[in-house]
């Protein structure tokens, strides 16, 4: 076991290094091997003789909420749909036929301005953009605004193959009883599919009548992605890309017991809103492929394995400060197919221990459930967060990511996790220093990767440890943090540097642990981003004089006035080593671990290398600060 370093004085560390490596070579001369904790060499310890996962934050206990479920009361009659053709749309007088885009097809209509513009008014139209062309679906299909008929309710042309696939005729439509326990924020999973174009009848009890319960049908994306979407096929000829602009129809909050929703192109119900636990019955929809961890059985998943419904969604969900936790969202033909139940089980624990980590900082949204959504269209980047919205817009090859256990122990994933923790760096207000936008989320990376993580566990001497093409698994360790460091630092202007500021919140992360990094990051939310803000917040949550790491080393431009405020705390030097077991004492007599044991694997071999090989035993003490 190691406690930070305090050392008074820079001029003590030769010193203080010299005064270890006597100290080991004594103890050698001893025993022939180092008993140091820190190494986790005892021969005795059965732990440190096996992979490990780190502990986690331990502030309050995981605990799950069945959020919903589901009974099926009957099969009742599948409707007769006809087909509509609806392939023409006026513009500025003119008429024009319209090429409705397939999901994630690419068609050359979609680069003609007018196409464009009738099919995102069409989009808007059909999908009821912000509630501002229908209100009502009737029984008999006609749709109203404010007691007027507008339209008709019908199985538009653009849902054939929406998703890529179609629910098939003889699916068994169903009349089910949900169970829903309302998020504060955010929807709830039901399990159930509208067929595209058929009416869905959801009734409440009559207690639950405008409790701003709200019924969505459909992917749930950004809404104004379709401004998105029209200036990117216009200018930009963007191939790969398409869709309708808009998928999903959010009605108005329910103001009757029954309520007849649907959406023209068909999609996953959810339901969101009301302040307890109630009854939901639902009328003409199918099942559809999805995993709640916690709360799918395994024959209630094979059950839904046969369905027709062209979507899948996963959810784990992680109560910590609310309701915490993660959806990845996909069309169902994107999905791996061997994916077992027990395969998504061990991805929900895994997701479960990650935000128990992620969830005690800054959230930039409604603390609820993050969606990460693989779609057709992703209107900027590879992939991009929305801050304040709770969402991840990914490509569709992404999706599987989230459910692969076996890669997101082994090897992470770097553009995931980086997305997904920008939606904890703080909205209005932001944690970090100067640099942060690119950054702190980094760092959050860093703490997941180290502690859910086997990463850290494969390093040795000349190897960072993950996949090979993982180049950024040297976060998961101190000792590669501070390599990276000082490999990536310039000559001036540390602190704006965005990698070497990536290894120096990594760096403090392996110093203190999950719990005071958290700390740090949230007295700095506080305080709002910037050098001077982020050093008080450091110094003043470890109790520890900041000035040779940040201002010396890292170039934070301290003011005197801070720097002597700080200056009679201990003075904080980072001290790793490539063999360290990331098992910490923090300041306030905490016991934490921040990565995996050296001598987890090969343990052996290394030991008996500390036996025989001194060369080895001076780089076991070697304190990598510069």
């Amino acid at each position: 076991m190691k406690k930070a370093v305090s050392i008074k004085n820079k001029k003590h560390i030769s010193f203080f290094i010299i005064i270890l490596i006597i100290i080991s070579i004594f103890l050698n001369s001893i025993s022939g091997v180092f008993n140091f904790s820190d190494f986790a060499l005892a021969e005795n310890s059965q732990a440190s003789q096996e992979n490990q996962t780190p502990d986690l934050i331990t502030t309050d206990e995981i605990f799950l909420t069945q959020r919903s479920s589901y009974e099926i009361l009957e099969t009742i009659e599948n409707p007769d749909i006809p087909d509509r053709t609806y392939n023409e749309y006026s513009i500025n007088g003119q008429t024009s036929p319209l090429d409705y885009p397939k999901y994630n097809k690419y068609s050359s209509n979609n680069k003609n301005n007018d196409n464009l513009q009738g099919v995102l008014e069409e989009s808007r139209k059909i999908c009821n953009y912000n509630n501002t062309y229908y209100d009502t679906i009737t029984d008999d299909k006609k749709l109203l605004l404010n007691g007027v008929e507008v339209g008709t309710f019908y199985k538009h042309d653009a849902a054939i193959d929406n998703y890529g696939g179609n629910v098939s005729d003889s699916e068994p439509r169903l009349k089910v009883k949900l169970q829903i326990n309302p998020r504060e924020y955010g929807n709830v999973i039901t399990g159930l599919y509208a067929p595209a174009g058929e009416l869905i009848k959801i009734t409440i009890p009559e207690n639950m009548v405008n409790k701003g319960i709200t019924i969505t049908v459909g992917a749930i994306h950004q809404r104004n992605h379709d401004y998105y979407y029209l200036i990117d096929q216009i200018n930009t000829k963007n191939a790969g890309k398409y869709r309708m602009p808009q998928l999903y129809n959010q009605f108005p909050a329910l103001t009757n017991t029954t309520t007849n929703v649907g959406n023209m192109l068909g999609g996953p119900i959810y339901i969101s809103g009301g302040d307890e636990p109630f009854e939901v019955i639902v009328e003409g929809a199918v099942l559809y492929n999805h995993f709640i961890y916690g709360t799918t059985t395994k024959e209630q998943y094979e059950q839904t394995l046969t369905s027709t419904a062209p979507y899948f969604d996963f959810e784990a969900e992680f109560d910590y400060y609310g309701n915490l936790g993660i959806r990845s969202s996909l069309p169902l033909i994107y999905k791996d197919n061997n994916l077992t139940y027990d395969d998504l089980n061990k991805s929900g624990e895994f997701w479960s221990y990650a935000f128990s980590v992620t969830s005690a900082f800054p959230d930039s949204g409604k603390n609820t459930v993050k969606n990460i959504l693989c779609d057709a269209y992703v209107s900027t980047g590879m992939a991009f967060a929305i801050r304040g919205s709770d969402l991840v817009i990914a490509p569709l090859s992404y999706g599987n990511y989230v459910f692969d256990y076996d890669t997101l122990i082994n090897y992470g994933n770097w553009l995931i996790f980086h997305e997904l923790h920008h939606l904890f760096q703080g909205t209005n207000t932001f944690w970090g220093a100067n640099t942060w936008g690119e950054a702190t989320n980094n760092s959050l990376n860093a703490l997941v990767f180290s502690m859910v993580t086997d990463i850290s566990g494969t390093r040795t001497e000349t190897y960072r440890g993950g996949a090979s093409s993982e180049n950024w698994s040297w976060v998961t360790s101190g000792y590669y943090c501070l390599k990276e460091l000082y490999r990536t630092r310039p000559e001036t202007n540390a602190s704006n540097n965005n990698s070497t500021m990536v290894a120096t919140y990594s760096t403090l992360v392996h110093s203190f642990g999950a719990d005071i990094y958290a700390k740090i990051a949230n007295y700095s939310h506080s305080l709002n981003y910037s050098n001077e803000n982020f050093y008080k917040a450091v110094c003043e949550v470890t109790g520890y004089n900041m000035e040779y790491f940040l201002n010396e080393e890292m170039m934070f431009g301290i003011s005197e006035e801070t720097l002597e405020k700080y200056r009679s705390l201990p003075l904080y030097v980072p001290v790793f080593n490539v063999y360290g077991s990331g098992q910490i004492l923090n300041m306030y007599n905490q016991e934490t671990k921040t990565y995996t044991p050296y001598c987890n694997r090969n343990r052996k071999t290394f030991c008996n290398s500390l036996r025989t090989n001194k060369k080895t035993r001076l780089e076991c003490l070697f304190l990598y600060f510069k």
